[in-house]
């Protein structure tokens, strides 16, 4: 059986694992999302925090951002983060549940090098 935990930011899916003061915490049954509750992190470190996460029993992290730094550590306690989510915590769950999570993806960015403008010999910009 997994347990997830979403970050908050209201009823919402905080914008980024730091920033969270609060994780809604859900225990997944057979039928879907169990009983969920909050918990206060307030003031905790990135490694108190995934600890006590751990410790919750929790094994998924369901994010908005989360700093690649700090992936292997989150491994490292044993939890599978899934980053890049947007919405109502609430309904981000459920959506796991069924299988259905991509619908609350956002779009990634694109990796690697910034493309420059290329400036002619002469100094102009090109068009």
């Amino acid at each position: 059986m997994e347990t997830l935990a979403i970050p908050l930011f209201g009823d919402d899916v905080a914008p980024r694992f730091c920033a969270a003061d609060e994780f809604l915490v859900v225990p997944l049954e057979r039928d879907g999302p169990g009983t969920a509750r909050r918990t206060s992190v307030a003031g905790a470190s990135w490694t108190e925090r995934l600890s006590r996460l751990r410790a919750m029993g929790v094994t998924v992290l369901l994010c908005g951002g989360f700093n690649r730094q700090f992936l292997p550590l989150a491994r490292g306690v044993g939890l599978r983060v899934e980053s890049g989510l947007a919405g109502a915590a609430a309904d981000l769950a459920a959506a796991y549940a069924s299988g259905e999570l991509e619908r609350f993806r956002l779009a990634r960015r694109l990796r690697g090098r910034r493309r420059r403008r290329r400036r002619r010999w002469d100094g102009r910009k090109d068009v």
